[in-house]
């Protein structure tokens, strides 16, 4: 079965690395997709453990497309009856770049209109109500190749249902996690984030550290195909808890001028499960000690006018680099503005 993963741009090699390590082979890159061969239970795993892609699809259909009659039967011939339940919500969704098809909206009506007509075909079901589970399907269109994709993951993956809240400009979870990544690091050393707003980064890291995988939290849509082996999903599942390790790692700690987010810092560490190796304090990074107990140093600093003033922006920049600079030999991430 031809499988999808999609990531953000510039994330493609990262999230191709993750499916190598769930012995899963990616094909070649294209446009922030990662395709790979798997089986409904690869769908499971790398829903589960992907920590930067955004959403795992089915590719039910690849192929160059010029006219909409041709689009219509392409789209009437895949056997939607195997996966989805008649009394669900079909949202369809288009979108597309340098083909003869440019009309998004016309390409969704004509979609939804050969689904339907094809599950009356094979179901004999001729009124949908659509109040039932809701299925996304992706028409992706570009330079007149045209995939259809079904979407396995319901809510995008960066959305672990750990935070329970956030503060102004969030890093996203996907790439916290693709920071962490890039940096090797394993859990093998103290971490510290001065500007650690909701704690995202530091969780992330935790999270790495001790083999969670990210979705142990959250529901994915294929929960609610028709092929669903809930069976199989509860044995990938069960393997998910018993690859967490139960080890001591060094302390990752955290801090923030807001007493408030720290809070909440605190609130989505728990969530997480990880609250036990992170340590959250309120502080003042210009007003801060030069930092001593640390190797990496992992952080998503305040970057325009939203959150500070440019007054404040640049002796802010000037006293990281000056803090940095006693420590040459350490690890520093530091997400650009």
């Amino acid at each position: 079965m031809k499988l999808i993963a999609n990531t953000a741009f510039g994330l493609e090699k990262i999230t191709a690395t993750e499916l190598e390590k769930l012995n899963l082979t990616p094909g070649a890159i294209d446009r922030g997709y990662i395709p790979f061969e798997g089986s409904f239970e690869d769908v499971y795993r790398t829903n589960l453990y992907l920590r930067t892609a955004e959403h795992v699809y089915i590719e039910l259909a690849h192929e160059k497309i010029t006219d909409f009659d041709a689009f219509f039967d392409l789209v009437h011939a895949i056997p939607f009856e195997d996966y989805l339940k008649t009394d669900g919500f079909f949202h369809v969704n288009a979108k597309t770049h340098q083909s003869v098809l440019m009309a998004e909206r016309s390409l969704q009506s004509l979609a939804k209109k050969a689904l339907l007509k094809r599950l009356t075909l094979k179901t004999n079901e001729t009124t949908f109500i659509e109040n039932g589970p809701k299925y996304k399907i992706l028409i992706d269109m570009y330079q007149d190749h045209v995939r259809i994709l079904l979407d396995t993951s319901g809510d995008a993956l960066h959305q672990r249902k750990y935070r329970l809240k956030a503060g102004d400009a969030p890093l996203k979870e996907t790439l916290a996690a693709a920071m962490v990544l890039l940096s090797r690091y394993q859990g093998e050393a103290p971490v510290v984030d001065p500007f650690c707003g909701s704690g995202t980064l530091l969780i992330e890291a935790a999270m790495i550290a001790l083999n969670i995988p990210p979705g142990l939290m959250r529901s994915f849509s294929f929960s609610d195909f028709k092929n669903f082996d809930k069976e199989a999903f509860q044995t990938v599942k069960k393997a998910c808890y018993q690859a967490i390790k139960q080890v001591e790692i060094p302390m990752l700690i955290g801090s923030d001028v807001d007493p408030k987010i720290i809070e909440v810092a605190k609130a989505n560490a728990i969530e997480a499960g990880v609250d036990e190796v992170i340590t959250f304090e309120v502080e003042r990074f210009e007003l801060k000690k030069p930092l001593k107990e640390f190797h990496y140093f992992f952080t998503n600093p305040p970057y325009d006018e939203r959150l500070m003033t440019m007054k404040d922006i640049i002796p802010l920049y000037q006293s990281i680099g000056r803090n940095l600079s006693l420590y040459p030999n350490k690890d520093s991430f530091i997400l650009p503005p």
